[in-house]
């Protein structure tokens, strides 16, 4: 009988282990999951196969280095005539005039590198009342806590105090963004 014990034993300390060690691996370097999608939509376009719009924009937003790339988007439009798109800043809040959405980004995550294009790339259209905040998903743990965000690609719509008005996830363009804004 103890033996049977013994071996019970051993079999939930080996599914502990081998659980754990899944997931080390599967978070030390969560990039490594887009590069066979990458190398794929490499070799179908040497072929001349086409490419879907979705998977070219993810192509697309691996070779951008999307961190730098925010600071604050500018194009040949006015201030006056286009919105704003920068990196959160506590004080950006309560200075921004009209609508105020917080984009919880995480640089690993293939969702929110698409929608971070889509909004880079139509910057002109980003309404004039409206300031999207890039909100660092990994380091922002109290934010993500007072917001109730428990996923990255999460938008939180707040007033200029800071209060949520809304909360959605996911979307993939700027248009659709704009369209869930109260």
């Amino acid at each position: 009988m103890p033996k049977v014990k013994y071996m019970k034993i051993g079999i939930i300390i080996v599914v502990v282990i081998g659980a754990l060690a899944a997931l080390i691996v599967s978070s030390s370097n969560k990039e490594v999951i887009n590069e066979p999608v990458v190398e794929m939509q490499d070799k179908m376009q040497d072929r001349g196969e086409q490419v879907n719009e979705e998977e070219e924009m993810d192509g697309a937003v691996e070779n951008m280095d999307t961190e730098d790339d925010v600071a604050e988007v500018e194009t040949g439009a006015t201030a006056s005539q286009q919105g704003t798109y920068t990196d959160y800043a506590p004080e950006l809040v309560a200075e921004a005039d009209g609508d105020i959405v917080l984009f919880f980004h995480a640089s690993w995550c293939p969702s929110c590198r698409t929608q971070d294009a889509s909004i880079v790339s139509g910057a002109a259209e980003i309404p004039a009342d409206l300031t999207i905040l890039k909100v660092d998903y990994d380091s922002s743990t109290e934010l993500k806590r007072e917001h109730g965000v428990t996923t990255q690609h999460t938008f939180v719509q707040v007033d200029s105090e800071g209060n949520q008005i809304t909360k959605w996830i996911g979307g993939s363009t700027l248009g659709q963004l704009v369209a869930k804004v109260q």
